[in-house]
């Protein structure tokens, strides 16, 4: 016998109350507002042009290029919601010519009887085929659609000059210490965590150690430590090392620890042995760390060590701090 009407209200509407039960703490603090989104104030601060864009609810083809769990979705939403338009979340890996002409054929529909514009966001904006580029050049071209595209990789060399030219291109940073205490901050007093009373700055280095400038992975390590602690519990330092052992920068697995490999790498350096460094430089990479650190340790050894022995030295690493910057991994 088929489901009535109120049986399918009644399902659907169980299903919210579940999905609303079971949301990791990621989802639930996402910010709802440029007030809430934490960091990027070299973009995001008083004047700076992605705040202009979104003060002024300008509508704006645009690309936001950084690492993970920096704001690039939650800020394309955050636009979404203050210019009033349709936000149309797009799959450039899963998705075909077809479902472009779906897109197209929605975004008229709502531009001819209600006015409403379209915001069509695409993440891992890289993954975007040649085929996929082409068929929206009209359609952004006529304003038809506004593209926001979100990406880890470099997207200057991810697409092509005809779409590169109508689009404004934004990098996200990492958070810093700053923000991702900001973070902390609003957790602890948003009363989602199990455990109660504020988090230490003991637990508070572990927590920015392993999350490594990202909000999601932060998030996500802080509510499972908290459902880990339990109701009433506290959480240590060694509850978060324990909890991220298998979740960022994995060293266990090489046999060896971060701070004894940064200082293989920087005594190799030093012995002027270049085999050793780039030895311990690839077990680094291999064990995550980010290649901007082992950029900076380069730029320390460069002040700190050489020095006036060989002036040159310094021009060199910070030269290699901005490839890293500009280019990124694996180049």
């Amino acid at each position: 016998m088929p489901a009535s009407g109120n049986d399918n209200d009644l399902f659907t509407s169980r299903l919210g109350e579940e999905l609303e039960r079971v949301r990791g703490l990621a989802e639930k603090m996402r910010p709802r507002s440029l007030e809430e989104l934490a960091g990027q104030l070299h973009i995001l601060g008083e004047g700076k042009p992605l705040r202009k864009i979104h003060d002024e609810s300008v509508l704006a083809s645009m690309v936001f290029w950084g690492p993970p769990g920096t704001g690039k979705t939650t800020f394309a939403r955050i636009m979404a919601k203050r210019t009033g338009a349709f936000f149309e979340e797009y799959s450039a890996v899963t998705s075909k010519l077809e479902d472009i002409r779906k897109v197209v054929r929605g975004a008229e529909r709502r531009i001819t009887t209600s006015e409403q514009r379209t915001i069509i966001f695409v993440d891992e904006f890289h993954r975007f085929n040649k085929v996929q580029q082409d068929a929206f050049l009209p359609h952004l071209e006529s304003g038809l659609l506004t593209l926001i595209g979100a990406t880890t990789e470099n997207p200057y060399f991810a697409l092509n000059p005809a779409l590169r030219s109508r689009i404004s291109i934004f990098h996200f940073d990492k958070l810093d210490d700053d923000a991702m205490n900001k973070l902390i901050d609003r957790v602890v007093g948003s009363g989602e965590l199990q455990t109660c009373g504020d988090i230490g700055e003991d637990v508070r280095e572990e927590l920015m150690f392993f999350s490594n400038g990202d909000a999601r992975v932060l998030l996500n390590l802080l509510d499972l430590a908290s459902r880990l602690a339990g109701k009433g519990g506290t959480i240590t330092p060694e509850l978060v090392r324990e909890t991220a052992s298998r979740r960022s920068l994995d060293y266990g697995r090489l046999e060896t620890n971060r701070f004894d490999m940064v200082s293989a790498f920087i005594k190799s350096m030093r012995g002027s042995n270049p085999d050793a460094a780039l030895y311990w430089m690839l077990r680094l990479l291999e064990g995550g760390e980010q290649p901007e650190f082992i950029a900076r340790r380069m730029v320390i050894f460069a002040a700190e060590d050489i020095g006036c022995a060989a002036p040159q030295a310094i021009t060199v690493a910070t030269a290699t701090v901005d490839a890293v910057a500009f280019v990124g991994m694996p180049e």
